[in-house]
């Protein structure tokens, strides 16, 4: 297990924040993607006034290229968190949760400096 997937099994029990809502999971890329409820904007009305906490909007994906590669992406993009596309796991990690994120960050250093 890489530290994104350790850290995204961390984080998968905070992502469906809504009462009711899930993460359902599928596989994409070779490896498991995680789609939930946006955690930036889902809480905000659509332009008809309607409120949707519990519809999985945004994704946590392995990339194409790379299987342990994740990135987020919300298809509302109604916050600035959200609405600039793609963010790598790092940038994701970093705006929901910044303590797990110096963590995560503190481990990939370690790991950094072990292989040279």
């Amino acid at each position: 297990m890489t530290s994104t997937e350790k850290y995204i099994q961390l984080i998968v029990p905070y992502l469906a924040t809504a009462e009711g809502a899930t993460v359902e999971t599928k596989q994409m890329n070779g490896a498991t993607a995680y789609m939930f409820p946006c955690p930036f904007c889902s809480h905000l009305t659509t332009t008809s006034g309607q409120k949707k906490d519990k519809k999985r909007t945004a994704i946590l994906m392995p990339r194409r290229e790379s299987k342990y590669v994740y990135v987020f992406k919300c298809h509302r993009g109604y916050s600035p968190e959200c609405a600039r596309g793609a963010r790598n796991f790092h940038n994701f990690l970093a705006m929901f949760n910044a303590d797990l994120f110096n963590q995560y960050q503190l481990e990939m250093n370690n790991r950094r400096s072990k292989n040279q």
